[in-house]
């Protein structure tokens, strides 16, 4: 049997940055056959211990349907949080914007030193208000939690209805 003889080069380099194949587990320190084991090992394990576990409603999947969730049911909860820290940046970088550009005004120069200065405040600001964003987001989102933890019980409630709400399942048996 006679060998088929090579492609020739394409006229065009096809070769992309970014596109080039990556080996098993370089992204991200991964082996997915390792947590494939770990994973078939842990439900044995359950099996073992308590199947019962496998009957409840909680698991999103079964010998007889996998479940899914949907992206509506996640649209308010995103927008609620996300919510606070655009208030928050909102806050510091228009309000202390406004505030120091107030100030500025109020010094004696002439106006065009004076648009100098409110330019150099402006831009000034900006940068400041990004760093003070980023060092006091965390502070401001753990006293939202805080405030919050009163009505954890409706919001559960709410979240619950909101899962079911967009829950949908593919059934293994009927297709």
């Amino acid at each position: 049997m006679e060998e088929c003889p090579l492609l020739p080069e394409p006229r065009n380099n096809r070769r992309r940055l970014g596109q080039d194949l990556q080996p098993v587990g370089d992204y991200a320190g991964i082996q997915p056959y390792y947590r494939v084991c770990e994973d078939v090992q842990a439900v044995h394990h359950q099996d073992k211990c308590g199947p019962e576990a496998f009957q409840s409603g909680d698991w999103w999947w079964s010998q007889g349907r996998i479940r899914f969730l949907n992206g509506k049911a996640f649209i308010g909860l995103s927008a609620a949080q996300l919510l606070i820290p655009y208030l928050w940046g909102g806050l510091v970088l228009v309000g202390g914007g406004m505030m120091l550009l107030h100030y500025a005004s109020q010094v004696e120069l002439p106006d065009e030193l004076k648009s100098l200065l409110g330019l150099g405040v402006v831009l000034g600001w900006i940068a400041l208000s990004m760093f003070l964003i980023i060092k006091t987001l965390p502070w401001v989102m753990s006293a939202a939690a805080f405030l919050l933890k009163p009505f954890e019980k409706g919001l559960s409630r709410i979240m619950d209805r909101s899962l079911k709400a967009g829950e949908s399942y593919f059934n293994r048996e009927t297709g």
